[in-house]
């Protein structure tokens, strides 16, 4: 699928019409700007035909590039998958980013089997998830990077120190006072859960 045929698929398609914080979101942090910060996508289906050309780009043929490009674009649509906001943001942008955020290959990670380095896992094996559930490995990328890490010092959990590139989310719990009925009563922990950047 070329560009041109993106161009025609998305023009018989109906476009998806975002609304309200939607479409602010989108806008501000997904949609492709020109060099001036004015849009150049104003619908989803922009964006999954751009990510889905640009992943698709690494193909080493023009034939394999169109069917994993119509893969892609098939998978994204409707919303049935979406990549985290680096690659909806980066892919076939024009502009050299990385799409994965990393750990340093000796980073431990909890696996079925106890802690191991993250380097030696392998695809298949099960990991420990957020929610404390087995799930497996279905893909694993490596690469070089000079990107900073950040270092995460869990208080009061017994983890050692977790060391991730800045955009790597992390889950945390957001604790905060809050006095509801504006007396000594009304005080209680509100904790909200919560995906943020490791960099915040």
């Amino acid at each position: 699928m070329n560009e041109g045929a993106t161009e025609t698929m998305l023009e018989q398609q109906k476009q998806t019409q975002l609304e309200g914080i939607r479409q602010k979101v989108f806008m501000d942090r997904y949609s492709l700007k020109d060099a001036s910060g004015q849009p150049l996508e104003f619908y989803p289906e922009h964006l999954w035909a751009r990510v889905a050309r640009g992943i698709a780009a690494v193909e080493p043929t023009e034939e394999k590039r169109t069917h994993w490009e119509k893969r892609f674009y098939e998978a994204l649509s409707d919303f049935q998958f979406v990549p985290g906001g680096r690659i909806l943001a980066g892919a076939g942008s024009g502009h050299q980013v990385t799409f994965y955020n990393c750990m340093p290959p000796d980073q431990e990670v909890l696996t079925a089997d106890g802690y191991r380095p993250i380097s030696e896992i392998k695809i298949g094996d099960l990991v420990v998830t957020h929610r404390n559930r087995l799930r497996p490995v279905v893909h694993k990328f490596e690469r070089e990077t000079e990107e900073t890490l950040y270092i995460i010092r869990p208080k009061k959990m017994g983890y050692d120190d977790l060391r991730v590139t800045g955009d790597h989310k992390v889950y945390v719990v957001r604790s905060e006072w809050v006095n509801k009925h504006k007396s000594r009563d009304g005080l209680h922990l509100q904790q909200e859960p919560d995906w943020i950047p490791a960099k915040e």
